[in-house]
């Protein structure tokens, strides 16, 4: 049977390259073949640079990011990370936003 992990946060950008070979022996260790990272950093799609051979990622739209970010930019923020082919999906957070989905 594959295994995903699939709920992971990496926040130190400056680390990504060391976090993927950190998670490449573990992952290898515990027959885990794949990583979805939840972008909850930030909704620059920029950011996001995965190796995409390890991890994918759902960019999230947690309240707090939005607040800096004006409603008209929200959409295209959005797109630009689901264009991506690292980018799997969309992370809502219901159970911690103050706002309706």
């Amino acid at each position: 049977m594959k295994m995903i992990d699939a709920h992971l946060h990496i926040f130190d950008r400056q680390d990504h390259a060391g976090a993927a070979v950190r998670l490449r022996r573990l992952y290898g260790e515990s027959g885990i073949v794949h990583g979805v990272v939840m972008g909850n950093y930030t909704l620059d799609p920029g950011y996001h640079d995965y190796p995409v051979d390890l991890l994918h990622y759902c960019v999230g739209l947690d309240s707090n990011l939005m607040n800096g970010v004006r409603t008209a930019d929200l959409p295209d923020l959005v797109e630009a990370n689901l264009k991506k082919d690292s980018c799997c999906g969309v992370k809502l957070y219901p159970g911690y936003n103050r706002i309706w989905l």
